[in-house]
């Protein structure tokens, strides 16, 4: 016979925003704060140490500013995408 396992409602349901949920004015505070902010500077840095630091805090200021929870490899993955897509137009 089966045996069931019980879990919890909410296990192994994934948010709706997973890797994405960017709205127009997340996009345009997202550029605005990696290329027109003190921020700028730090993507600069020759190690990768230091970029993935100016990730974070990039993260940490468009989380404050559009009062939602951004990830740095949600942020990262974002500048990548748009990245890639202009290139190959």
């Amino acid at each position: 016979t089966p045996t069931f396992v019980k879990t919890s409602r909410q296990s192994g349901r994934r948010s709706k925003c997973q890797g994405g949920c960017w709205c127009d004015r997340s996009v345009a505070t997202l550029f605005s704060l990696r290329y027109n902010s003190p921020l700028a500077s730090r993507f600069d840095s020759k190690n990768n140490s230091g970029k993935r630091v100016a990730y974070v805090m990039l993260a940490a200021e468009l989380s404050v500013e559009i009062q939602r929870e951004f990830v740095a490899k949600q942020v990262q993955d974002k500048v990548r995408a748009f990245l890639v897509q202009s290139f190959q137009n």
